[in-house]
């Protein structure tokens, strides 16, 4: 690539770091966008953004709707052009943001996105906190430190990353409030705490938490070894209770997200909480789960 390219991919790579997405995010975001100015340099011999036209961004996904996919037959799904799209739009912010111009986007893609979003039951959240228990039959300290994961995933809806930031400092049992210092773009926000899960984590820090801590650390979970747990064993741990569960539907920390906020809609809280609650900057991110319900 262009030295300018290159530049403004790593540029872009730091900004999407220094605003605190998920760890994934900074990593195919900058990967994708180079593949975008690979393919203009190349095909358009463009070696900066003031090269690049409506047309070059055009043909680009033309490209792409017809290039193999590699890891199944057939081309790219939908879902995967929009990403592209996102990512292209996201760098454009970058671009406003510092003042550098902006490439021309005049994509719109039709179709229906393949992704869909996966929703447990109620009566399925009930089989997680049912097969944590299971899995640690003889490990009552995991089980209650377990019980606290499915809580701030599911009963809080927070993201991957922010559930392993919290700190022990961050959760007010009396009022029922946790405090997430760490969220998206690094926006704060208080979220309400179940009574149940409020009696989880109380436990939690009583009991088991002094068991586990073997090193000095405020973060209010825990691996096994007594250190800051990351989001990724988290994840671990979330798929092993799963498999002791008769759900057939493929849960992730998210799927837990995805649930808890479907499940307040059908309860009728209204959109704008629900926003607050999950820490969208805007009703759009929300939106969807309307649809789910509709579905």
């Amino acid at each position: 690539m262009s030295p300018e390219f290159i530049l403004l991919q790593k540029g872009f790579m730091e900004w999407l770091q220094l605003l605190n997405y998920e760890p994934s995010t900074p990593l195919y975001m900058p990967k994708q966008l180079g593949e975008f100015f690979e393919y203009v340099q190349i095909k358009h011999h463009c070696k900066s953004i003031t090269d690049i036209q409506t047309i070059h961004t055009e043909e680009f996904f033309n490209y792409l709707e017809q290039r193999p996919n590699q890891r199944k037959p057939g081309g790219l799904s939908i879902s995967y052009l929009r990403k592209y799209l996102q990512v292209l739009h996201k760098f454009n912010k970058y671009l406003n943001v510092t003042e550098q111009g902006s490439i021309p986007i005049q994509i719109k893609l039709d179709g229906q996105s393949g992704f869909i979003k996966i929703i447990l039951t109620p009566g399925e959240v009930q089989q997680l906190y049912e097969a944590a228990d299971k899995l640690n039959q003889r490990e009552p300290f995991l089980l209650m430190r377990d019980k606290v994961i499915l809580g701030l995933y599911y009963g809080c809806g927070v993201r991957k990353s922010e559930g392993a930031a919290v700190q022990t400092t961050d959760v007010n049992l009396e009022k029922k409030l946790l405090f997430i210092s760490k969220g998206k773009n690094y926006k704060e926000r208080y979220v309400p705490v179940a009574g149940h899960v409020c009696k989880d984590i109380e436990n939690y820090l009583c009991y088991s938490r002094p068991h586990l801590l073997k090193y000095s650390s405020n973060h209010l979970l825990l691996s096994e070894r007594g250190k800051a747990i990351t989001a990724g064993s988290i994840a671990a741990r979330l798929q092993k209770i799963a498999a002791l569960t008769n759900i057939e539907k493929p849960i992730g920390l998210h799927t837990l997200r995805h649930s808890i906020a479907t499940h307040l809609l059908q309860s009728g809280m209204k959109l704008e909480q629900i926003a607050k609650f999950l820490g969208h900057s805007s009703l759009e991110s929300t939106q969807i789960y309307t649809h789910l319900v509709n579905q």
